[in-house]
């Protein structure tokens, strides 16, 4: 049920008990019942067959989110990897997850209902789709950025207000009003840290947006063509291996990736996996697409990105410790 529709019951459900409380009653005393239909509770019969109680509603809100937040985790993951725009990943995932959630929700409800065929399944079902697709869009857009940042701010000083507030409510309606508003400020003044705290732990498998090498390059007309890094990642989304290398002792490969997507390069897989021998580069991810799979580029193959990369492939790997 809606919030309306539960103060609808609860006022129809306290004024038929004042009823009944007035209503004769047999002077020797005994039990009396309170018989209550839906026309009693301001509750139209349709409304009762036609839709899930709240239980369901409730589950069905559940589903639908688990749904939608699992699909947008996946699509974070998959077009963190694929070289789409850092900025743009979460303006598609989050909203298509919220679109898939919404319909989730609509067919467990429809479920719940036995009703698969009605107008008003289609149009709930159109609803909670469309709807679910504008709410991710508006949270990745103006909602997450807000709360994280002038929100929270605003939380702030809302609570401080209350707080300086709290003295005079006392003083005109009593201690225990004071009280009241004081301790409602300071949930106001936490909300200052925990809200942008929540609201990135919801976010955090978003990819980083911060300006790397490339993203400059490329802001400014000149985008990377053959860039490479040892070190780091060239792009905020990229989160595939930055070089291989090849063990000495028995030939085998490995190829050395990041700590994040965007992030450092993971010297600890390298060390673990050369310790005790030695280890040579044999292929070498550039921009833009970071395709190790072709060899390193090798002096007089018209393939070099810079000399230093040439002087790189088959040559003993830099300590990563």
């Amino acid at each position: 049920m809606s919030f309306y529709r539960i103060l609808v019951v609860v006022a129809s459900l306290a004024v038929a008990v004042a009823r009944a409380a007035t209503s004769t009653i047999s002077p020797t005393g005994g039990d009396f019942s309170i018989t209550l239909s839906a026309s009693d509770l301001g509750i139209a019969p349709s409304y009762l067959q036609a839709n899930a109680s709240g239980w369901e509603e409730f589950i069905a809100w559940g589903f639908g989110y688990a749904i939608g937040y699992g699909l947008r985790v996946v699509c974070l993951s998959v077009l963190a990897a694929s070289g789409l725009g850092a900025a743009l990943i979460p303006l598609i995932c989050t909203p298509l997850g919220g679109a898939v959630g919404g319909f989730a929700k609509g067919m467990l409800e429809a479920y719940f209902d036995k009703d698969f065929q009605s107008p008003s399944f289609w149009s709930n079902l159109i609803i909670s789709t469309i709807g679910g697709a504008v709410g991710g869009f508006a949270w990745e857009k103006w909602i997450s950025p807000f709360a994280k940042g002038p929100g929270a701010v605003a939380a702030g000083r809302i609570g401080t207000w209350l707080t300086n507030q709290a003295p005079g409510i006392a003083s005109w309606f009593g201690a225990g009003a004071g009280a009241t508003v004081e301790e409602f400020g300071e949930i106001w003044i936490g909300l200052e840290n925990t809200l942008p705290i929540s609201v990135a732990d919801y976010d955090s498998n978003v990819p980083a947006t911060a300006s790397l090498p490339c993203d400059i390059y490329g802001a400014d007309g000149t985008p990377c063509t053959a860039a490479y890094s040892m070190d780091r990642a060239m792009y905020p989304y990229y989160g595939g291996p930055l070089y291989q290398v090849q063990r000495a002792s028995d030939d085998t490969t490995a190829d050395i990736g990041l700590l994040t997507p965007g992030g450092d390069v993971n010297a600890s897989a390298q060390d673990s996996f050369c310790g005790g021998t030695t280890c040579t580069v044999t292929k070498i991810s550039r921009s833009p697409s970071g395709d190790p799979a072709g060899s390193a580029p090798q002096p007089g193959t018209g393939a070099c990105p810079t000399p230093i990369a040439c002087s790189l492939a088959g040559q003993p790997t830099p300590s990563m410790g």
